[in-house]
């Protein structure tokens, strides 16, 4: 698994919301063609009797399929790149309003509180929920029901011109002038409405709880998977890919940083004298004390045994040697314990510094050279940074 890999399964629950929107969305175009194509073969057959709204619903039939187009485009560039997790939330947000709004047009327009767009408002409410945040699906449950008790009261009332839908002008009666028949009707659809929020609130509130599990075990998972179980710091194998990120990020915008390479001085010495538990310890430490001397930004990778490398990002040569000035002596002036018994009377570390792309472009040649350097600061006395000149090759 390369890193990109990595961090989009870190974001777990930013990834699940893009397939949920990916799926509904697939199941909503299904819908919109198998009613199209019902309706386009009712016409043809002249079971459905004349419309005087059929062109309204035509065009906004037409809005619909545009903007949907468009939402899927939306939806594809959502599953290349990594997104905003506010974004995601207000783009459901939006597709869910637009269907609102088509849905209320369309039932407005055939029929009112007798239309048969009231099903498939329904089907979209279920379908909304899964790409909702569980307390948004009663939000818009609420609006339907305040909308039909509108569509209910203007058309008992005059005050909305009724369209006579499908079913009424089979049966030759007109529902708007019967109060308790659509008073029935629209207790029958909201306590559908209701029954089926709350249902989806349900299932999604379970579901959102369940991602949220998935995420943080995820989380945990990889977070142990790349970092070293003693220090924290990152290990090796994963250092390798973020300094491959960082030499990719430089090149592409003509940037710099550097590789410190350190190591204890006389680590061995330390662990015979004081046994391999109390120089666990004190590697510990030292992580502690680099993580106190370097920015947040900057990756700290223990490289194996008492080595540790460090990617300090948009440091020159000059800028990282007095980082790593700056990491030796505040080794030197650590407690460490027993460290009175080291050959020089305290815990010392020897570094070496190598910079991109002046010193290489390649991972293997960056660390090869600040090791190198490193170990010229050893072989040199010990307790001092020495920097990588290309001379030396």
């Amino acid at each position: 698994m390369n890193i990109d890999e990595s961090v989009k399964l870190l974001d777990y629950k930013s990834e699940a919301r893009k397939g949920k929107l990916k799926w509904v969305m697939n199941i909503k175009i299904f819908l919109l063609i198998l009613n199209t194509l019902i309706f386009f073969i009712f016409d043809k057959l002249d079971i459905i009797p004349p419309n005087p709204a059929i062109h309204y619903i035509q065009a906004l039939l037409a809005i619909y399929i545009i903007v949907t187009i468009i939402i899927l485009k939306e939806i594809n560039n959502l599953s290349k790149y990594k997104v905003n997790k506010n974004y995601i939330s207000l783009f459901a947000l939006f597709i869910v309003t637009i269907d609102f709004l088509v849905y209320f047009i369309f039932i407005y327009l055939t029929g009112g509180i007798t239309s048969p767009f009231i099903i498939m408002l329904i089907l979209i409410i279920i379908l909304n929920s899964f790409i909702l945040d569980a307390y948004h699906v009663f939000i818009f449950a609420i609006a339907s029901i305040i909308f039909l008790i509108l569509l209910m009261v203007g058309e008992y009332n005059g005050i909305i011109y009724h369209y006579k839908s499908f079913w009424e002008d089979f049966i030759h009666f007109d529902i708007s002038h019967n109060y308790s028949l659509m008073s029935a009707t629209f207790l029958l659809y909201s306590s559908l409405i209701i029954t089926i929020s709350y249902i989806s609130y349900y299932i999604n509130r379970n579901i959102q709880e369940q991602t949220d599990k998935i995420q943080e075990a995820y989380k945990k998972t990889f977070y142990v998977s790349i970092t070293d179980r003693l220090t924290g710091l990152y290990d090796q194998i994963y250092f390798r890919e973020l300094l491959q990120k960082e030499i990719d990020l430089c090149i592409e915008s003509k940037g710099v940083f550097s590789i410190i390479f350190l190591d204890v001085d006389h680590f061995k010495n330390y662990n015979d004298l004081n046994g391999h538990l109390m120089g666990s310890k004190t590697l510990q430490e030292v992580a502690n004390v680099m993580r106190n001397n370097f920015r947040h930004d900057d990756i700290l990778c223990k490289f194996g045994g008492d080595e540790f490398v460090i990617i300090a990002k948009k440091l020159d040569k000059k800028s990282a040697v007095k980082a790593a000035e700056r990491l030796r002596k505040a080794i030197i002036n650590y407690n460490f314990k027993n460290a009175e018994y080291q050959p020089e009377g305290r815990i010392t570390i020897s570094l070496g510094v190598a910079t991109f792309p002046y010193d290489g472009n390649m991972v293997k040649e960056l660390l090869t050279k600040a090791d190198t350097a490193m170990y010229m600061a050893k072989a040199m006395g010990r307790n001092r940074t020495i920097e990588w000149k290309t001379q030396n090759t």
